[in-house]
């Protein structure tokens, strides 16, 4: 899901913007990983909330408006849980 969206990311002008160089994006994506990592395992805790304030920080700093993180949600969310559904699914060898 992460792969599908940074190369959207990186194809799209307006959100490639936000990076310097693949090794930024990269980082951004280990980021991700972790964050999601935290949703899935329902790791809410202080350390959880504290590295959504600094990010919310981060992204109200360089200007990424909110449109652009709760798309991105949008297609991370879409990927997941077409995934889950392939592997769940009875039809999976059809999906």
């Amino acid at each position: 899901a992460l792969d599908r969206f940074y190369h959207s990311a990186r194809r799209t002008p307006e959100t490639a913007a936000f990076f310097r160089d693949d090794q930024h994006m990269a980082h951004a994506k280990r980021a991700q990983e972790s964050h999601w990592l935290r949703i899935a395992t329902g790791a809410f805790d202080q350390e959880f909330h504290a590295s959504v304030r600094r990010i919310g920080a981060i992204h109200a700093h360089i200007g990424l408006e909110p449109r652009w993180y709760i798309g991105a949600y949008g297609l991370v969310l879409e990927n997941l849980l077409r995934g889950i559904a392939r592997h769940l699914s009875p039809w999976r060898r059809l999906l």
